[in-house]
């Protein structure tokens, strides 16, 4: 059968079947998983990051996706870009300990603007401030942490 005559899933998956023959180092993907169905996209990502052999380095993969809650198990570093200019870059363990977001009611004094906030915005009636907690004046247990889809839209709002 020719690959053309395949579905967009089916070519998706025999485009990174060709990709991943010659065991590359370095995998540059765009959007990988979007037109597969949840058990593929699955698949898909367990095969992009099993373990290599041991006398191989590991494989760097590089991935722009808005599929952002098949990431989540599966990256060490996260980088969020907007417009061409970098809003945020650092390792997800990091984000996911550090990073909060604090909804206070408005007009109530938040943290102070140079104190780790990344990103503030007042919204029906409430602030709402995205803060690394290694860096503001703040208890560590304020706020919540955000997922990648929530950490997004946050950063997008």
């Amino acid at each position: 059968m020719r690959a053309s005559r395949l579905s967009g899933g089916d070519q998706r998956k025999l485009s990174v079947l060709l990709a991943l023959a010659h065991d590359p180092d370095l995998l540059l993907l765009d959007e990988p998983v979007a037109s597969l169905d949840p058990i593929a996209r699955r698949d898909f990502m367990r095969s992009l990051f099993e373990r290599r052999a041991a006398e191989q380095a590991p494989r760097t993969v590089l991935i722009s996706s808005h599929l952002l809650t098949d990431l989540e198990r599966v990256v060490t570093h996260v980088a969020f870009l907007r417009e061409g200019r970098l809003q945020l870059m650092d390792e997800w363990d990091a984000l996911t300990e550090h990073l909060r977001l604090l909804e206070l009611p408005a007009g109530a004094s938040a943290l102070p603007a140079g104190a780790g906030v990344l990103h503030r915005r007042e919204v029906a009636g409430c602030v709402r401030v995205l803060f690394d907690a290694r860096v503001a004046d703040a208890p560590p247990a304020a706020g919540h942490a955000l997922g990648l889809d929530d950490l997004f839209a946050e950063l997008n709002a």
